[in-house]
């Protein structure tokens, strides 16, 4: 049972998470992906291509970035995707724990380690995004590039479901507290 000494803990908690996940998400969205948008002639990096991507594809990305691309996505993008995937996952676990109702128990921890699933799986795009950009478009096959890929649809798969656990709760939060405030009204 969530204790109000624990809620006390997780929500200031929560907030200052959430405010370093903004951070760096902002500093991706803001700089870096533009910056290599602007590289690539609007071309999609692989972190953000959520149903994944094939050889021909990858080949034209790496092709797009050149070597002054390669190094900004390895030295900058991939230094603020170090960050990004443990903030993000502890932003939305506790969003889960924080908002899950009391009758759920245990169960919302359960819940919370589908953003860690999410999270292992960006780590392993991460590695494999390293490989791909390392190789350069000339020396990656389609093994390489089919593990890379799977492990993009899979992160962008289990956050989804993740963020989507987070939405259905605070919908059923707002209603809650909606229906409380009727019913005070009806007193």
């Amino acid at each position: 049972m969530r204790t109000l000494k624990s809620v006390r803990i997780l929500k200031p908690l929560f907030w200052i998470v959430l405010c370093l996940t903004l951070v760096n998400y902002l500093a991706m969205l803001l700089w870096s992906g533009p910056t290599l948008g602007s590289i690539t002639g609007g071309l999609a990096i692989f972190d953000l291509r959520v149903t994944g991507y094939d050889l021909g594809e990858a080949k034209a990305l790496l092709s797009a970035l050149g070597n002054d691309g390669i190094s900004f996505y390895l030295n900058v993008q991939q230094k603020l995707d170090l960050s990004f995937p443990a903030l993000l996952a502890l932003t939305i676990m506790l969003a889960i724990i924080l908002l899950a109702p009391a009758r759920f128990g245990r169960w919302r921890y359960l819940l919370a380690l589908v953003a860690i699933v999410g999270m292992v799986f960006d780590y392993m795009e991460n590695a494999a995004v390293r490989l791909l950009l390392l190789a350069g478009p000339d020396n990656i096959n389609q093994q390489i590039v089919a593990m890379a890929s799977a492990r993009s649809i899979n992160k962008w798969t289990f956050t989804v479901i993740a963020i989507a656990i987070v939405v259905v709760f605070l919908l059923f939060s707002v209603g809650e507290k909606f229906r409380a405030q009727k019913s005070d009204h009806k007193k």
